[in-house]
């Protein structure tokens, strides 16, 4: 394998190696951030529902339809309301929820957050206890979009690298050509000279090879 192959393919590594950190980092910082999110929501949906169910005449109808009624506005893994003994008096579950981001994906980078929890109050009494789990789908989704979309840009950005990198090495390494060819017009009892290159170890080089063509050609 040519030195040129071998450099073009150490960069193209070192390249890929950068961008990977710099993708585990973005999506990292995406995972915690929508993590934090869902969990703010859980919490503050949790006490505004909570603060409604006080405010209202509290009959078994009337909390399951404004508990079926947040649930179906917003995008939640689950609602439950607990009596003070713990019997669940109402719950609604999303079973069947749907997500883009494949199976793997969402074991990978799983979203572990806590649910809501406020108090329902019946004038001085406690009422119940409020539950909300938002449903994290969408955000494995759009993590998951992220994830490819990064991941694309640095394929891209590797490749771009590669074919410049080529071009680059070769216009450096062409001093070492011209001493080949230099040396073996040696071989032929041509004694030529070269231009001097700017990179500071192949100057000294020609140098040598242009001392040594004068002196030999004497």
């Amino acid at each position: 394998m040519s030195l040129i192959k071998q450099i073009r393919i150490a960069i193209s590594v070192i390249i890929m190696m950068v961008a990977a950190g710099c993708l585990f980092l973005a999506v990292y910082d995406d995972h915690r951030f929508m993590a934090e999110q869902l969990q703010k929501k859980n919490n503050d949906n949790a006490n505004a529902l909570a603060i409604t169910l006080s405010n209202i005449q509290k009959d078994a109808v009337t909390v399951e339809l404004i508990v079926s009624a947040q649930f179906d506005m917003g995008h939640y893994r689950r609602i439950r309301v607990l009596s003070p003994d713990n019997r669940v008096m109402v719950e609604r579950v999303n079973r069947a929820p749907h997500s883009q981001a494949p199976a793997w994906f969402q074991s990978l980078l799983s979203i572990q957050i806590q649910p809501g929890l406020a108090n329902i109050q019946s004038g001085w009494q406690q009422y119940g206890t409020l539950l909300m789990e938002s449903e994290p789908s969408l955000a494995y989704d759009q993590l998951w979009a992220t994830s490819r979309h990064a991941l694309l840009w640095t394929l891209i950005v590797a490749f771009i690298s590669h074919m410049v990198s080529g071009f680059w090495l070769r216009k450096i390494l062409r001093p070492l050509d011209e001493v080949t060819a230099q040396a073996e017009a040696l071989g032929e009892r041509k004694y030529i000279t070269i231009a001097e290159p700017r990179t500071e170890e192949f100057r000294l080089l020609v140098r040598t090879m242009n001392t040594l063509s004068d002196r030999v050609a004497t």
